[in-house]
């Protein structure tokens, strides 16, 4: 199952997407502060990170603490791509959301599927490093 963890601080925002994502079978935590976020991203693995454009810092933060999941950001510029940073602007429907979410799933997967383990060898196809 899919797990989204939301950070944003409106409520109707909140409320729409943890019913939306929720009937279309995702698994939705909603924080309202950095703190609360990455206390939550040490204890449970998620597989997306959501954040509302008021948080705009707190996907440099996540990153500078060391976790590599993907982020979406509901933003009021353009829809774009920076890394694992995903930008969605607003307003946006669900199908739109939807589309961008399984862009951004697919490629995780995708890149997952490019590191190689066997016994104490890894190889990062993506990073060209072996360990």
């Amino acid at each position: 199952m899919i797990k989204v963890l939301l950070i944003t601080n409106e409520s109707i925002l909140e409320r729409m997407l943890t019913v939306t994502l929720t009937i279309n079978g995702l698994t939705v935590k909603s924080v309202s502060h950095l703190s609360d976020a990455t206390a939550e991203l040490s204890k449970d693995e998620y597989q997306l990170l959501m954040i509302d454009s008021d948080y705009a810092e707190v996907g440099d933060l996540i990153r500078q603490k060391g976790f590599t999941l993907p982020v979406l950001m509901f933003t009021d510029e353009a829809d774009t791509q920076l890394d694992d940073m995903h930008f969605l602007p607003r307003p946006f429907d669900f199908p739109r959301l939807k589309e961008k979410m399984n862009g951004i799933l697919k490629r995780r997967k995708s890149l997952k599927e490019r590191l190689i383990e066997h016994g104490p060898l890894k190889i990062d196809l993506n990073n060209l490093l072996v360990s």
